[in-house]
């Protein structure tokens, strides 16, 4: 019983922090390759 409770403890915020941590990976991404394009374009021209 007490272990289950523990996995509970644990895997209740990580489950409300996944989101959170995914949305915020996606953004980072994202951030980053638009970032890279515009140096591409800029190297381009």
């Amino acid at each position: 019983m007490p272990l289950m409770r523990m996995i509970a403890v644990i895997c209740i915020p990580v489950k409300a922090y996944l989101p959170v941590i995914l949305l915020r990976f996606q953004l980072d991404v994202s951030i980053n390759y638009v970032f890279h394009h515009q140096i591409l374009r800029e190297n381009i021209k």
